[in-house]
């Protein structure tokens, strides 16, 4: 299932389509500045979306449905020629459109005027008034720059390829304002639940979900270093709790990973999300062994990412022991020999992970860390 933002569409939906293939190729082709909240440094991204048709039930907000699964960008396309023809319906229309859409304090919006050699003949008495003027002063306000043209996009000259390049840039830049709008509302529902952590209600593996929702947005932006920032500190939060509950302090939800072990897998290392995993902690029906291998895999996926093979090794012991002690201070039931299984699988398997990874700079840096992964493997 495909995690990418979403944009609608309305207007003319066969003018959009025929554009649609070549939008989506193109807006990931050049970075774009995140000028971020928070005092936090601007980033560039690359911005990849999914298209949908408009609806007014997309815009209905829902406390249940998160970032990744809501628009938080639309546009309107158009190639209405004749002023007159505007006004006699396509003002309505897009009066419509932009109605739905103050409705849910929604400003995050562009409009696309196609224009041809037709459309760009202005009325016979003023002849300096354009279809795009009459949509920028209708509608454009303070924003008149979210009203744009493109000119004969099926076309090669100079002039249709600039102001194909002009949209991409501008669009870019709107994305990435309601992308940082959408993302602030975010983090602060988060952090809202996370101060929630010592009420009997609170659940880990729902803000779990949560926040790794913020690892998957920054991983589309290609911040993975980011993204890992996210991981890391939910492994330190279950840990704490982990830890707390030894000294008398267990809350309720920490009775999820009590259950037995009837399963021992060892560690698999892939860039893919393990949606079956992930559904067992939405389920909340994950046993301790498969959510610490679901969240070390996910956190050695992004240090690849980041070509830092040598901190995979590095983490690997820590990872193995912390698990092992975790196993113990819950008091969590598996077979003979089932933990160290799974201890000799993991390190087999972080090791080849290690092995396939052919970056001749990168080799001494964690060859150093495989040797104690060779020792923790025979001693189990």
């Amino acid at each position: 299932m495909s995690r990418r933002p979403i944009v609608t569409y309305a207007g003319d939906n066969s003018l959009f389509t025929g554009l649609q293939a070549s939008l989506v190729s193109a807006l990931p082709q050049e970075n774009v500045e995140w000028r971020r909240s928070y005092g936090r440094p601007s980033r560039c991204v690359h911005v990849e979306v999914d298209f949908v048709p408009f609806s007014d039930e997309c815009l209905v907000k829902d406390s249940t449905r998160t970032i990744l699964g809501q628009p938080i960008f639309h546009t309107f396309w158009t190639n209405c020629a004749d002023v007159e023809a505007y006004k006699n319906t396509m003002r309505d229309n897009l009066q419509a459109w932009i109605a739905s859409l103050r409705q849910q304090a929604i400003t995050d919006w562009m409009v696309v005027l196609i224009e041809t050699p037709d459309t760009r003949k202005g009325n016979k008495l003023l002849p300096r008034t354009t279809v795009l003027d009459k949509i920028k002063n209708d509608f454009g306000g303070k924003h008149a720059d979210r009203c744009v043209a493109l000119i004969d996009p099926l076309k090669t000259d100079t002039r249709s390829v600039e102001s194909w390049q002009t949209l991409l840039t501008k669009m870019r830049h709107f994305l990435m304002i309601a992308y940082n709008r959408a993302l602030n509302r975010f983090e602060e529902n988060m952090r809202a639940e996370r101060e929630r952590r010592i009420e009997k209600s609170w659940s880990f593996c729902s803000y779990f979900l949560l926040q790794e929702e913020l690892a998957q947005v920054f991983s589309l932006l290609a911040l993975h270093d980011e993204a890992l920032v996210q991981y890391d500190e939910l492994d330190a939060l279950f840990t704490q709790f982990v830890l707390n509950s030894a000294a008398g302090d267990s809350p309720s939800w920490l009775s999820t990973f009590n259950q037995a072990c009837e399963k021992w897998e060892g560690l698999h290392l892939t860039p893919e999300l393990d949606v079956a995993v992930q559904g067992k902690i939405r389920s909340k029906e994950v046993t301790l062994i498969e959510f610490r291998n679901y969240l070390f895999q996910r956190q050695c996926a992004l240090l690849f990412l980041l070509s830092k093979p040598w901190e995979v090794a590095s983490r690997a012991l820590t990872f193995l022991h912390n698990t092992v002690g975790e196993l113990n201070i819950l008091e969590i039931s598996v077979a003979p020999g089932g933990v160290a299984c799974w201890g000799v699988l993991s390190c087999l398997e972080i090791i080849d992970a290690l092995h396939s990874y052919k970056e001749p700079s990168t080799m001494d840096a964690h060859a150093l860390h495989t040797a104690p992964l060779w020792a923790y493997a025979r001693d189990k």
